[in-house]
Parts: structure tokens; sequence; C-alpha cells
């Protein structure tokens, strides 16, 4: 499991306290979870851009009181590393960079990230 950052641990506890593996978590919660980072439509450098772009992921509406439309934003930063980034929005405490972009599967694109995305802000 990924190592959660302070602003993780908070949201996922169970019985009050951070898990230490995936069976301590719900069934029910892991497989939201998951449906959280798969996004209707396929969104690669082809069709991003500097600004947000709002879309909505397989998450059932309603199921995250933080994100109750269950959307994800995404977009590339505006540098020279030209990374794509997911829930970068002001007031985010909860985005991260995409480390491997563009692997293209046979239903979409994927990215891979390396810590446990959520949609939060303060």
């Amino acid at each position: 499991m990924p190592e959660l950052r302070v602003c993780d641990q908070r949201k996922y506890l169970v019985n009050g306290k951070p898990a230490t593996k995936w069976s301590d978590y719900p069934q029910i919660q892991v497989k939201n979870y998951l449906l959280s980072l798969i996004v209707q439509g396929a969104y690669s450098y082809n069709n991003l851009g500097p600004s947000n772009i709002v879309v909505n992921t397989l998450e059932p509406l309603n199921y995250d009181p933080l994100n109750p439309t269950s959307v994800m934003m995404i977009h590339v930063t505006d540098d020279s590393n030209y990374n794509i980034r997911l829930n970068d929005f002001s007031g985010s405490v909860a985005y991260v960079t995409v480390r491997t972009s563009n692997i293209l599967a046979t239903n979409g694109y994927i990215q891979v990230i390396d810590r446990v995305l959520f949609y939060q802000s303060l």
C-alpha cells in the first residue's frame, strides 16, 4: 500500500485509526476508491492543456462527501517539465503529479501515480 500522507490519514481511518493493510478496509470502500481513480473519457498530452478540465469518475455520485459529484481535475503544468497533474486546483491539499504518463491501453490512457489521490480542499 502506498505511504499515506498526514492529510490522507484523516480521510482513510478504520475504527478511528489509520489502516495498516488493504484488508483492514471494508470492500465497498476499496471498490469505490478504485472507481474514483477511473475517469470517463481518454485524456493525454494530446487533449490536455494548462487549464484544469473537470472529468467524471466512475465513483458513485454522493459516495464521497468531499467530492459528491465524483469528479477529477486534470491539466498539464505550464513549465519545461510539462507534467500531468491530478486534482491540482485552488485550495487543493491532495493533488498528485503523474510519474509515468500516456501508457496506451485498449480502452484509454493509463497515468501512473505513486501516492493516494483524492479530492479535498481546505
